[in-house]
């Protein structure tokens, strides 16, 4: 997976956040959100925000969208239901 953007918008302000670094954190003007990751990952802190990120998977790269035959696992020690 790639992320070709990393983009919020804060709901508070109004302001598109952009992140190009995986270490820095970019904030909007009111100080509600701040997005970092760059194209690595993406990191939001905050309450109020539209996800903008643009993400784009690589040729061939196909879902799964067969549901699996597999039987739920175990339940753990000492769980009730």
């Amino acid at each position: 997976m790639f992320y070709k953007k990393n983009r919020a918008k804060c709901l508070e302000c109004g302001d598109v956040l952009e992140s190009t670094s995986a270490t820095e954190w970019s904030s909007c003007s009111c100080g509600d959100l701040k997005i970092r990751g760059g194209n690595i990952f993406l990191e939001r802190d905050g309450n109020k925000f539209k996800e903008l990120s643009v993400i784009e998977f690589p040729d061939g790269f196909n879902f799964n969208e067969t549901p699996t035959s597999l039987p739920p696992p175990p339940m753990p020690p000492g769980f009730k239901q």
